[in-house]
């Protein structure tokens, strides 16, 4: 995946039960939706396709491609072996 840059931000935030700096959920969450996109183009595979290959509805894929929630565990696993 991409490169984690961070800035100076104040806030915070809960994800799974563990408390992020504001700043890295957001970049974290921008850069997967950008990788993984990429990814999924590059690969020549629809929503719906890449979706079905990650076990989630494409609704979720969407949501995840556009930075409006962070990937599970298991998404960031099962991308980074369909994609490597």
């Amino acid at each position: 995946m991409g490169k984690l840059r961070l800035l100076v931000w104040r806030g915070g935030g809960v994800h799974n039960g563990w408390h992020y700096p504001l700043t890295i959920i957001i970049l974290m969450t921008t850069e997967f939706a950008l990788d993984l996109r990429l990814a999924r183009r590059k690969a020549g595979l629809t929503q719906r396709d890449c979706a079905h290959l990650l076990a989630i509805h494409p609704g979720t894929l969407s949501t995840l491609e556009h930075g409006s929630r962070l990937p599970s565990v298991t998404e960031v696993c099962t991308a980074s072996l369909i994609f490597g």
